[in-house]
């Protein structure tokens, strides 16, 4: 592992073990590598990631896209005060760079499922559990119940 790649692993751990996740990988030198989890074995960058400028980003789907920002939409109603995120915008220009023509090329071409381990249903999982607490936020009137139902979902979509 590279000085980077421990960081990120060494992040990754300590987010898993402050919410009680009982087994992480990745930990392991042999385990994590940045270089997986960019591409497939078969050198399709679909799941993977990517790192333009310091900032990680990925593919999803456009039900998955949709979904966050929808949620986005709804954090701004409840949140009025929070600077506007216009999520919809930052997409688009995120589908405008060329390591995601390159995936979007290479999703053509793949035959059968994308997502071999279960990605999609981890992720719309994540946000079907996101939604519920925006929409147990929004029924609250104490304050503090409805900012404990906002940082639950802000976990998953930040």
């Amino acid at each position: 592992q590279t000085d980077f790649e421990r960081k990120l692993s060494l992040k990754a751990y300590n987010l898993c073990v402050a919410c009680c996740v009982s087994a992480f990988s990745g930990w392991e030198t042999e385990e994590f590598s940045v270089d997986k989890l960019r591409s497939r074995e078969d050198d399709t960058n679909l799941f993977g990631i990517t790192f333009a400028n310091s900032r990680v980003a990925g593919f999803l789907s456009d039900e998955i896209t949709s979904s966050i920002s929808q949620q986005w939409q709804r954090v701004q109603t409840l949140l009025p005060n929070l600077e506007a995120l216009d999520f919809d915008t930052h997409l688009d220009r995120r589908k405008e760079a060329e390591w995601y023509q390159k995936i979007i090329d290479s999703a053509a071409q793949q035959r059968g499922k994308v997502s071999t381990f279960g990605e999609d249903e981890g992720i719309k999982s994540l946000l079907s559990f996101s939604m519920l607490c925006l929409i147990a936020a929004d029924a609250k009137k104490n304050q503090n119940d409805q900012g404990n139902f906002l940082k639950l979902s802000m976990s998953i979509l930040l």
